[in-house]
Order: structure tokens, then sequence, then C-alpha cells
């Protein structure tokens, strides 16, 4: 059977289309190719970067970007070592998850991944993803106030424009 739209139906189908569209991560740490210096180009601040990372990791069963706090357990000039917690922006008694994880950045600085330890292998990834020095702290959720940066997100919550704990406390991120 041969579908035939009429007119009426093209601008539906041209926003249907547009509504299609897959929207790529942004990189952030460079300008674009051929952009000057007098440019104005928008871009995200540093932490919203981890952020967003962190959140695809932690909350990745929801579907949902998250408002994350963390803390720096240590790094090195291409992992950086965390405690986080995220729950997702839509709702305050939505899904949260906090973890230890490790944010994998590429050697421009750029965020690669992020990688948390998986709950079938927990001690084993521990001990795989994170220095010896740095293994007791990734094992002991009490290295990493969850009530507080929950508050905190509750905050975000409330006024978005606030960022983590850890940039209001001037910690310069990796």
């Amino acid at each position: 059977m041969t579908r035939i739209f009429t007119v009426a139906a093209i601008p539906f189908l041209i926003i249907l289309a547009c509504t299609l569209t897959t929207i790529s991560p942004v990189d952030t740490s460079q300008p674009p190719v051929g952009a000057t210096e007098t440019a104005e180009v928008p871009s995200l601040p540093r932490w919203r970067g981890y952020e967003q990372a962190l959140s695809a990791v932690l909350l990745a069963g929801t579907g949902e970007e998250g408002f994350c706090e963390w803390d720096f357990l240590g790094h090195t000039d291409t992992e950086v070592y965390v405690w986080a917690l995220c729950q997702v922006r839509s709702s305050g008694d939505g899904a949260a998850s906090m973890a230890p994880a490790v944010i994998y950045l590429s050697a421009d600085g750029r965020i690669d991944r992020v990688a948390m330890p998986r709950e079938s292998s927990y001690l084993d990834d521990i001990k795989s993803l994170f220095p010896s020095d740095l293994q007791a702290c990734a094992m002991d959720n009490a290295c990493f106030d969850g009530p507080a940066a929950m508050q905190h997100i509750a905050l975000r919550r409330a006024d978005p424009s606030i960022p983590p704990a850890i940039i209001e406390q001037g910690v310069e991120l990796p």
C-alpha cells in the first residue's frame, strides 16, 4: 500500500524528522574548528562535563540525566578518583546512586569515560580500578558524606544555577 501525504502533513513530517535527530555530546574543552578569539562560543563549565559523565554511569538504568555531587579521592594525569552521588533531575524522590568511580581523561584533558565497580565483582573491581592507597576509602562509603550531598542536590534542584558543593568550595578540577 502506498501512502500519499498531503501538503498539510509536510510540516508535521519536518517536525517529526527534527525530533528524531540524535544529539551528540558537545566537547566544550576546545573551541570549534575555525573559531576565532573574537567569536562568542558558548561553553559549559568544566564541572558540567564531570556531572554529565558521572550521571550517565551512575544513573544508567534510569535513562535520565541527574544532579551529582562528588569528592576527590585522588588523581593522576589521566585518572580522577571520586566518590559520587547522583540523583535524577526529574524528582527529589527519584532514583539515586552513590559509588566510587574513576573518571578517565584523554591526554588533552577531555573526559573519555567513567567506570564504577560492578555489584557482581565489587571488591575485584575496586582493586583493579583504584590505586592501592585509595582502595580502603573506595570500599568505605564513610569516606563520602552522602546525606550532605543529598541536601546540596535538594538546594540545586530548587536553584539549578547552584554548582556542586566541590565547586563552591573552590576545588579545581583536573
